[in-house]
């Protein structure tokens, strides 16, 4: 499982700016871009919109489903948050199970963004996996583990209900 979140945090810490790997053009989703970022062993799509000046990254649940064909609708359904962020929405990994329940305390150490989603079926969350990060925000559904998590630590919470 380990190895399974420090990928994805590669692929977030590739596209927010860390210098380690190479983005580019996958395809389009009607008028949303589709891009690619690649490393030697996996690669990950993922689109973005808003033009605000914070960064938040979108970790859907992992599913059968590539969230990519619905892009339009997820940036729509999202746009709230365009106006003050840059919002990254990351596809699955094609190595990934189809679910994900665990989030290790070292899952996003030094990441570059101030919010993270939680998708609502993590049930659990060891640690601070944001303590060593820029994270101060916990986007999530009210009521899960992603409300606890940011009531515990300190973090603000924003629910998407």
């Amino acid at each position: 499982m380990r190895r399974i979140i420090l990928m994805i945090l590669v692929c977030v810490l590739m596209i927010a700016g860390t210098a380690c790997g190479k983005a580019e053009n996958g395809g389009t989703n009607m008028s949303m871009p589709i891009e690619t970022v690649r490393t030697k062993d996996f690669s990950m799509d993922y689109f973005r919109f808003g033009r605000g000046e914070k960064t938040l990254v979108i970790l859907p649940e992992l599913s059968i489903d590539s969230v990519m064909k619905y892009a339009d609708g997820v940036a729509e359904a999202y746009g709230s948050f365009a106006e003050d962020f840059t919002v990254y929405v990351f596809d699955r990994r094609k190595e990934l199970p189809a679910y994900l329940e665990v989030l290790e305390s070292d899952a996003f150490y030094n990441i570059n963004a101030e919010s993270v989603l939680i998708p609502a079926g993590v049930t659990s969350i060891e640690g601070n996996p944001f303590a060593e990060s820029n994270v101060t925000t916990i986007v999530g559904v009210t009521g899960t583990e992603a409300e606890t998590f940011a009531n515990e630590y300190g973090y603000t919470f924003v629910s998407l209900e």
